[in-house]
């Protein structure tokens, strides 16, 4: 029981943290929104109104001032705006150093660096397909 109550804090201060309340207010507005709206219209008259931007219900306000709000308190937002992304360039080759001479641990008569010494032979052995 004390796992689940971490485990359902954790995922509400998750959901919280990414702003999910907002969206979950927001659809319930348009839930009563649409609702009331049903009552005095019909259906496609009433989604329409409901998602008309001019027509906000006050719990609309509410959330859209929330947004605006925590998106301005962010600490982050200044600093994102203010200084330049960086970027990769994209390496045209890429050299990996001989493992004889970068490690230390190999002995230099290992017999595995031996057989990578050797030619594949050619041609290549054929295998037949049954």
């Amino acid at each position: 029981m004390l796992r689940l109550c971490k485990v359902l804090t954790v995922l509400i201060l998750w959901l919280m943290c990414t702003g999910t309340h907002w969206d979950l207010l927001q659809t319930i507005a348009w839930t009563r929104m649409l609702a009331m709206n049903t009552e005095v219209m019909p259906i496609k008259d009433a989604i329409k109104q409901t998602f008309d931007l001019n027509e906000k219900c006050g719990l609309c306000h509410v959330v859209m001032e929330g947004k605006k709000k925590e998106n301005k308190d962010w600490p982050l937002t200044n600093l994102l705006v203010s200084k330049p992304l960086l970027y990769f360039r994209f390496c045209e080759t890429f050299i990996l150093p001989c493992a004889e001479t970068s490690s230390p641990w190999v002995q230099k008569n290992s017999p595995s660096l031996d057989c990578r010494k050797s030619t594949p032979p050619t041609p290549p052995p054929r295998v037949k397909v049954v």
